[in-house]
């Protein structure tokens, strides 16, 4: 996992070792930096899928660019 705020890369078992003083461990959706304490929302499996499935559709496209029409609005004219 990567943190948000201060780039700190780590483990789930390290974020979970950074909550320990909470009484909401069980059953808590958010997850804590071991560095800097900026809690989260952990990433749902829904989520994950999605990431996924966005990457993957933005991949294709960058793969194969599509020319795209020019509006006549924003091509260069000659207004003299």
């Amino acid at each position: 996992m990567k943190c948000e705020m201060c780039g700190n890369v780590f483990a789930r078992e390290q974020a979970a070792s950074a909550c320990k003083g909470c009484p909401l461990t069980r059953g808590c959706n958010l997850v804590r930096c071991p560095r800097c304490g900026y809690e989260t929302v952990a990433e749902t499996r829904l989520g994950a899928l999605i990431r996924r499935v966005r990457k993957l559709a933005t991949a294709g496209r960058r793969a194969h660019p599509q020319e795209r029409p020019r509006c006549p609005e924003t091509t260069n004219r000659d207004d003299a």
